[in-house]
């Protein structure tokens, strides 16, 4: 026996038709705006890589820019202790005084240039030697 051919399929009824069709239009306005979303966030994704781009480089720069003003600032405390040490022996020298007597009625010079008197010239002579060597650059 033979069988009978198989029914062709059944046409969509109008309905089925318009249901489906606005689906369809649905599922592309769904589409599109996921499309126009991933599109604005890829631009934005962009300008933030560009901005942290930036930041990273100012943030390399101001390391640099640190990195000399401590340098600058290590020159300027070593300038500061050499002025100090200048200045205290300059202090030192310019308040050394002779408290002994000078012999205003000697007849000569070893009369008047005591060994008291000879002592303070040769301490105010090192005095002056260390002024010297503490404010040479």
């Amino acid at each position: 026996m033979l069988m009978p051919p198989p029914q062709p399929p059944r046409k969509p009824s109008k309905a089925g038709t318009v249901v489906l069709a606005i689906a369809l239009v649905v599922v592309a306005l769904v589409a599109g705006a996921f499309a126009y979303a991933y599109t604005q966030k890829s631009e934005e994704s962009e300008g933030n890589a560009a901005e942290l781009e930036r930041l990273i480089d100012v943030h390399d720069d101001l390391k640099t820019e640190n990195g000399e003003l401590v340098s600058d600032l290590a020159a300027l405390q070593l300038t500061a202790d050499d002025f100090e040490a200048c200045q205290t022996a300059f202090d030192a020298y310019n308040s050394y005084e002779f408290e002994g007597e000078l012999n205003t009625d000697a007849e000569s010079f070893e009369e008047l240039f005591t060994d008291e008197y000879v002592e303070y010239q040769e301490q105010s002579a090192e005095l002056y030697q260390e002024v010297i060597v503490r404010c040479s650059p």
